[in-house]
């Protein structure tokens, strides 16, 4: 690869290389004036102990030595102290503030007060409120401290004879307040000043991925599987942080359901079940711990707690085990086996919730990587095209999180492409070929009530001579069919068996629904022309927000929505990446075309049907619950299928540099994400 990079690169790709750094620096600069700078500017007071109705002002006196214990209100602080009053101008002696760590007894910090400096209230304050504010200052680089226990304690060093000096109390009589109340405490705290560090670090790695993907797909003209690698490590680890956990809709399911098979390889047995409506998980208390911490639309205090504990372990009340009222999302333990081998090794090495959860992630992250490698080097055509699906947002939002829609996109591209390339490259039909595409039949067979099944049967494409015999053909489709069968039996059947109402257990579906009055099948057999009509409206008002949620979003509980005018450029690229060029042919039959097309519409409308008889509440004029990122799985077939034809055909060959602004224009839709998490 250096060998290569020495041998193609000219003086024309350093000034490319240069001015590609300007603008990014630029840019930089922009996110940061925007984005990171006002989350650091923003100073505030915080009462750890607040007035209250019974505050008052009590007189101090030469020798009083008073002290509270309060709790770090936030990770990063400027100060902390007590408020004073005076009516003279006449003060003289010394207040000694200090600040330590009730644990360790660690000095945090210290400040003396000349008391001449505190003038009568009545008369200099210039302001309206009487309170003088007595601090003792944090330097910004003290952090780390959020929730731990501080003692605060002031001593009255010495007092003029004619001082008058005051501070403000809440009657408050125990052990600890021997003299009858408690100070008034107030902190000023910083808001995170450590986001320039963290955006430092993120856009140092966004640069290198930028660089790198200039240097791998346009000087050295490498793969586009192999340049897949390191830029889909970097734009995971950016989607990771900035959609950390529980993100993404249903992912706190998700994670329990993975927690349950983790407990089934530990041999933990679930509690009793009386009612299913009251089903609960066992997790460990430091994962139970963690789960309120996390919310929809994250903000600065969950990036501080995840950056707080990311590194910590637990301790022996964190390994108790406590109830999580969730139930088990699937019965199809393969959707969660990566999240299930990352839960169960952070629980192996006694790491905290946080990081528990983080490393199920991490392996989820690696398979979607690995994944997408073989997706993108079976590409028999449109590789730029495929390269930039798989670092779509709403892949990468996917893929890198606990949801078993990751399993469906991942399995259900892979398929598409191992099948394309036998049809238009190889020719032939491996017994690796025959192996894999049957594991993955099972795969879309059993997950999503069997919407994906109709993409397994475009197996039935390939002819009888790819197949070298008619014999060989016949085996190999009976095995292929009865994978794709097995897995819709196994894993599927029983869910609807649910849905319908044939089996007494309960499904998620049912207990939501069960104030929901949805639609039934009946009501669709007797009133056919309003279901009819429900779904035609359906698709007239959400076929644009089917559209964008097939690649781009809205991402994360419909809370992060990305500016059109980048989804629809990502989606040209895309469409540019696919188009044959013109010394190749597009080699798709109308017959192969047709099926595609019957295969995706009958998926949709599945999907459509799923929804409309279980989550749409009897009235509606639409279809309720239907997301596009239900048919990520089959984006690349709508893909080759409406652009992979004769009739646009590009006269040179920009693939190259087509993927190449969609990796920069990815990182514009970073900067997206960033500023929607600036409004949670």
């Amino acid at each position: 690869m250096i060998r290569a990079l020495k041998e193609n690169f000219k003086r024309k790709h350093l000034i490319q290389l240069l001015i590609l750094t300007g603008l990014f620096v630029v840019g930089m600069f922009v996110v940061y004036g925007n984005e990171i700078h006002p989350r650091m500017e923003d100073i505030y007071t915080k009462e750890v102990i607040p007035t209250t109705d019974d505050t008052k002002r009590i007189p101090l006196e030469e020798g009083m030595v008073l002290s509270e214990d309060v709790i770090f209100p936030e990770d990063q602080m400027l100060g902390i102290g007590v408020e004073l009053y005076s009516n003279t101008d006449k003060n003289q002696g010394s207040l000694l503030l200090s600040v330590e760590n009730t644990d360790t007894g660690e000095v945090l910090g210290t400040e003396r007060l000349n008391v001449k400096e505190i003038l009568n209230m009545e008369k200099n304050l210039p302001t309206d409120e009487d309170v003088w504010y007595f601090n003792v200052p944090f330097p910004e680089q003290n952090l780390g401290h959020l929730g731990e226990p501080m003692t605060l304690t002031l001593t009255v060093e010495s007092l003029g004879e004619k001082t008058d000096l005051y501070i403000y109390g809440n009657e408050w009589e125990d052990a600890d307040h021997p003299l009858g109340f408690e100070m008034v405490v107030r902190t000023y705290c910083y808001h995170y000043s450590y986001w320039f560090w963290i955006f430092l670090l993120l856009g140092i790695l966004l640069y290198v991925v930028l660089v790198l993907a200039f240097l791998l797909l346009l000087v050295v003209k490498a793969d586009w599987h192999k340049v897949f690698i390191p830029v889909g490590i970097g734009f995971a680890i950016v989607y990771n942080f900035l959609l950390p956990p529980v993100t993404v809709p249903d992912e706190l399911n998700h994670i329990a359901t993975a927690y349950y098979y983790s407990n089934v390889l530990f041999g933990v047995e679930e509690p009793a079940l009386d009612d299913l409506s009251e089903a609960s998980i066992y997790v460990r208390r430091t994962e139970l711990n963690a789960f309120p911490e996390f919310k929809a639309g994250p903000d600065l205090k969950e990036y501080d707690y995840i950056k707080k504990n990311i590194m910590r372990r637990t301790d022996a009340a964190g390994e108790e085990y406590a109830e999580l009222s969730q139930y088990k999302e699937s019965d199809n333990f393969l959707l969660y086996l990566p999240g299930t081998i990352g839960l169960s090794l952070g629980r192996l090495l006694h790491l905290n919730g946080v990081t528990t959860i983080y490393l199920g992630r991490f392996f989820i992250t690696i398979c979607y990587l690995l994944w997408f490698y073989f997706v993108i080097k079976r590409a028999p055509f449109g590789k730029a095209a495929v390269f930039l699906f798989a670092l779509c947002p709403m892949v990468l939002q996917m893929c890198c999180s606990y949801s078993y829609d990751a399993v469906p996109i991942a399995a259900g591209s892979l398929f598409f492409m191992i099948l394309c390339d036998i049809l238009y490259e190889k020719k032939s039909v491996s017994n690796k070929d025959t192996v894999v595409l049957a594991i993955l039949m099972f795969l879309l067979g059993g997950c999503k009530g069997g919407v994906y099944l109709p993409l397994c049967l475009l197996i039935l494409l390939i002819p009888t001579d790819i197949y070298g015999s008619v014999r060989n053909r016949r085996t190999k489709r009976i095995l292929f069919l009865a994978a794709a069968a097995a897995g819709f039996f196994l894993c599927t059947f029983p869910y609807l068996l649910q849905v319908l109402g044939v089996t007494e257990a309960a499904t998620k579906t049912q207990l939501i629904s069960e104030s929901l009055t949805p639609y039934s099948i009946k009501d669709v057999l007797t009133d056919p022309v309003h279901s009819i009509w429900v779904v035609i409206n359906t698709i007239l008002m959400y076929a644009d927000f089917y559209l964008k949620g097939m690649f781009a979003g809205p991402l994360g509980w419909l809370n992060i929505d990305l500016n059109p005018f980048w989804i629809y450029s990502l989606l040209a690229l895309m469409i540019l990446g696919i188009l044959p060029q013109h010394n190749e042919d597009a080699q798709i039959q109308k017959k192969q075309r047709l099926f595609f097309f019957l295969a995706w519409l009958l998926i949709f409308l599945m999907a459509l049907a799923s929804m409309f008889v279980s989550w749409t509440t009897k009235g509606n004029l639409t279809v309720s619950g239907l997301q596009g990122r239900y048919f990520t799985p089959v984006f690349l077939v709508m893909l080759v299928m409406a652009a992979r034809n004769n009739v646009l055909v590009l006269k040179k060959d920009i693939s190259r540099q087509v993927s190449f602004l969609g990796v920069a224009l990815g990182l514009i839709i970073v900067n997206n994400i960033l500023s929607s998490t600036q409004a949670l």
